[in-house]
């Protein structure tokens, strides 16, 4: 997901065709608060990937109410944009296949809405129209 240590990364990049990194949240606290894990390192290692010439997707969970706004949008667009390695973002709306996993080992973890086609549409939109690039699916 982007946030061990770059040096397990970097040796990995002349057996790697493709880093598929998760960018899951712009604000520094709501990432810590709902990952348990500073975006720091997230972010240092798209950089550093992305410097040593490894071709890279971001993974982008959208979760209604928690990051589906303009700001992280903005950010997907700006990181795609801005480094020649990205190949583009990919949108994974939230589902919640996960609760009933929570449920039987006794664990919280908060609900949220399933968004509708329309709904997911719009966000790529947006990030489309703040300059960013869609991953095709495809890599040289």
């Amino acid at each position: 997901n982007g946030s061990a240590p770059f040096s397990g990364y970097f040796g990995l990049i002349p057996y790697t065709d493709l880093f598929l990194v998760d960018y899951k949240l712009t604000d520094e606290a709501l990432h810590l608060r709902h990952t348990g894990v500073s975006g720091r390192p997230v972010r240092e290692t798209i950089q550093k990937l992305d410097e040593a010439g490894a071709k890279i997707v971001l993974r982008c969970p959208i979760i209604p109410q928690l990051n589906d706004n303009d700001t992280h949008f903005r950010a997907i667009a700006a990181l795609t944009a801005g480094h020649k390695n990205i190949l583009g973002f990919e949108l994974m709306p939230y589902h919640n296949m996960g609760l009933s996993k929570a449920r039987r080992l006794n664990t919280v973890m908060p609900e949220f809405s399933t968004p509708k086609r329309e709904t997911v549409d719009s966000w790529r939109n947006r990030i489309l129209a703040f300059g960013g690039k869609e991953w095709s699916g495809a890599y040289e």
